[in-house]
């Protein structure tokens, strides 16, 4: 009889395996696709038709012509054209990008779960780069792209955006957990924080928009905790962050050469507002509830699972801290001019919700391995925090085939609502 179970549950292992192997390699031909479409049938240098509508030719188009941009990557379009002399060496890249990303995720959340099936993590990693908001067309808002979601696929510099980001946050974990322990912190530590730092934000700013303001809360939060004995890591953490910041001043002076000083204006919910034909502001925070809640549900469960641990300074609590602040940025700072309606302050929080969502899944595991002692509530938690993840997945993937198939990142009822104005 043991026999025949062992068996038999040998044969459902090799069977769900099988059934991941197929979704890995449905959604990864997607990404391949879409990658690929995107660049080599439409930027103009190709002498091919436009299909999709995405910023992605417009970056490669800007690199190899030379134009100078705020963000290392688009030198490294330059130089890998120029290297290669092809269509598909800049696609690769980004495809290259992407994969990384995904298994530098997996390998991290296989870590900090204590994982068994190395495997299944990559799975769990591919399917969280690709989750998107949840699509309520009927609640009269359109989240297919206007929401906070991982699944961002038209925009290079979000895609570099995102490896950088989640390097950051395994190497910022172990400073919090030094300083947290008073361990010693080493001059190597505070040295590959700022090279980090460096290379986030040359790929794009939104990075230290997103997190500098986190830093400086916790910052806070460690000199009234530990008084004296924080005032020197802090002090060497900010140094370590201040070469990035003189970065940052010379990408304003490419992003903004004539007009520097007025660059952004404080505008709360106007972007929200265009974008909706919405006229007060009581509809205004009504939809942006509901985008919110349509997006972040899943980290939302998890945080309520966990609220206990949001009291002391741990990743979990920064990565929250770091998604508000970008969240809120989104919303309230905006560009002058006709770069307005490009919603520029807003791709922080994109990059921030896809390490919101790697976090919460990590806290997750760690919570249904402790099922059998939790109380009722947090069960219930468990589950419905996994069936909202599962419904974020799938619309993630309907998303990427969306975009694929119809070469809108903007969803048709969005369309219509625009074109209307």
């Amino acid at each position: 009889m043991k026999v025949a179970r062992t068996i038999n549950s040998y044969k459902l292992n090799n069977i769900l395996t099988k059934l991941l192997y197929l979704i890995c390699f449905i959604i990864s031909f997607h990404i391949v696709q879409l990658i690929m479409q995107v660049l080599i049938f439409q930027v103009d240098i190709f002498k091919e038709p436009v299909i999709f509508i995405t910023d992605l030719h417009t970056h490669v188009w800007y690199a190899i012509n030379g134009v100078p941009s705020y963000s290392i990557l688009s030198y490294m379009f330059y130089f890998v054209h120029k290297i290669y002399n092809n269509v598909l060496s800049i696609p690769i890249l980004l495809i290259i990008i992407i994969f990384s990303t995904i298994y530098i995720t997996g390998k991290y959340i296989f870590k900090n779960t204590c994982g068994k099936n190395f495997f299944l993590y990559m799975v769990l990693s591919l399917l969280i780069y690709i989750e998107a908001s949840i699509y309520m067309p009927a609640s009269g808002i359109s989240v297919r792209y206007f929401g906070y979601m991982s699944g961002v696929w038209h925009n290079s510099t979000l895609i570099s955006l995102k490896f950088i980001l989640i390097i950051f946050i395994i190497f910022f974990e172990k400073f919090i957990n030094k300083m947290n322990s008073f361990h010693q912190i080493s001059l190597s530590d505070y040295i590959l924080i700022g090279v980090i730092c460096i290379f986030g934000v040359l790929f794009k700013t939104n990075f230290a928009f997103s997190l500098y303001p986190a830093i400086l809360v916790i910052s806070i939060i460690w000199l009234i905790q530990y008084k004296k004995q924080a005032i020197k890591p802090v002090l060497l953490l900010c140094l370590s962050m201040l070469p990035s910041l003189i970065v940052i001043i010379v990408q304003a002076k490419i992003l903004f050469p004539e007009n520097l000083g007025s660059a952004v204006t404080i505008k709360p919910l106007y972007l929200l507002m265009t974008y909706y034909n919405v006229d007060n502001y009581f509809s205004a925070i009504g939809l942006l509830v509901k985008i919110l809640l349509l997006s972040l549900a899943f980290p939302i469960i998890v945080l309520i699972l966990n609220i206990e641990k949001i009291k002391k300074v741990s990743i979990f609590s920064f990565v929250w801290i770091s998604e508000i602040i970008s969240i809120a940025q989104a919303n309230i700072i905006v560009e002058e001019g006709p770069r307005m309606l490009h919603g520029n302050w807003g791709w922080g929080s994109l990059g921030m919700t896809y390490i919101l969502f790697v976090i919460s899944i990590i806290y997750l595991i760690n919570n249904t391995k402790k099922w059998k002692s939790l109380l009722k509530y947090k069960k219930v938690g468990i589950i419905l925090a996994y069936i909202i993840l599962v419904i974020n997945v799938w619309y993630g993937y309907e998303y990427l085939v969306y975009y694929l198939t119809t070469g809108h990142f903007i969803d048709s009822y969005f369309l219509e609502l625009i074109s209307k104005k």
